[in-house]
């Protein structure tokens, strides 16, 4: 109940060499997935919310993976699976399936889970049939511990300190350029 369904973006205010990569490249681009970042606003997409809980969930000392989705027909989905009592035990934050079913059936694994139909398409009985079978018999998982986007948090980090100190190195340069175009104007006016 944290999160309403959607993706954060960083605005020009909280990362702007982020925001304006995703618009001259990839929308993703500005998607955030930095943790804290996420915590931030009040939507959060599939892959945003798994993100912060596995996050928690590993500072807990717990062994978390991702789970990825790719339908045919109704694209992607983004869950996690969690090791407690020596067994994988599968979360999705988003599309929010009946836990107290889940609970009662030892809250399984992914595997199990599309193996056992009737059960899946109860857990998720407010998506319609045809969607649920789509998407999660496509699953794959992740490495465990791993983040999900290892190549993305290094360019979300690195644009935010970009976007915070690059007028650091703009000014610098400015003074540079000021001074070599001073020496440059004073040595002219020797020759003259």
């Amino acid at each position: 109940k944290r999160f309403y369904h959607g993706y954060s973006y960083y605005g020009f205010n909280d990362n702007y060499v982020a925001l304006l990569f995703s618009r001259f490249t990839k929308e993703g681009y500005g998607a955030i997935i930095v943790p804290n970042d996420i915590l931030k606003h009040s939507n959060a997409a599939c892959s945003q919310q798994s993100i912060v809980m596995m996050e928690l969930l590993q500072k807990k000392g717990m062994k978390t993976r991702k789970v990825g989705f790719q339908g045919k027909k109704n694209g992607g989905h983004f869950c996690f699976e969690v090791l407690y009592n020596g067994e994988w035990h599968f979360y999705d934050p988003n599309m929010e399936p009946d836990a107290a079913l889940l609970n009662a059936h030892g809250r399984p694994e992914i595997a199990s889970l599309v193996k056992n139909k009737d059960l899946l398409l109860q857990a998720y009985r407010q998506y319609p049939q045809d969607e649920i079978l789509d998407i999660f018999p496509t699953y794959f998982y992740g490495r465990v511990n791993e983040f999900p986007a290892p190549t993305g948090i290094v360019f979300q980090k690195a644009s935010r300190f970009m976007s915070e100190f690059m007028w650091i190195f703009c000014l610098a340069g400015f003074l540079l350029l000021r001074i070599k175009y001073r020496k440059f104007n004073s040595s002219q006016s020797y020759v003259r």
